[in-house]
């Protein structure tokens, strides 16, 4: 019985650092694209404006 409590506790372990990892990846994931997406508004605003010269 001890000996499945212990496995039990040892895929706790494993699945709370997976957990953890996972959590950090998806930060990480979040904060590129929050970054990019700000970078696309850039050159959206860009295009905005140079199509407006061009049409005058």
């Amino acid at each position: 019985m001890s000996a499945s409590a212990g496995s039990n506790g040892g895929r706790s372990e494993v699945d709370e650092a997976f957990n953890g990892v996972a959590e950090e990846v998806r930060k990480a994931s979040q904060a590129q694209m929050d970054s990019i997406h700000g970078r696309l508004e850039e050159i959206r605003e860009k295009y905005r404006k140079a199509l407006a010269e061009i049409q005058g």
